[in-house]
């Protein structure tokens, strides 16, 4: 498992191993978790690509909503 340490607390690939606990706990599926794994990387590639910031704070709807329509004209 990876550790989350105090100077990473704040960016999303550090915490996306947190989140994917929190939802095998919910007893999510495992398409969900698979799929949901996988858009997470996706995101976490796609932020510093396009200069977007990778620490959650900053991370506004209009970068997810950036990332959903490529991802959508992409199809």
């Amino acid at each position: 498992m990876t550790q989350v340490m105090a100077s990473s607390v704040s960016d999303i690939e550090a915490l996306a191993p947190s989140w994917r606990l929190s939802l095998e706990s919910e007893n999510k599926s495992s398409a969900t978790l698979m799929g949901y794994g996988y858009a997470t990387t996706q995101f976490v590639t796609f932020l510093p690509e396009k200069g977007r910031p990778t620490d959650v704070t900053p991370i506004h709807p209009e970068h997810v909503e950036a990332f959903l329509k490529e991802k959508r004209e992409q199809t």
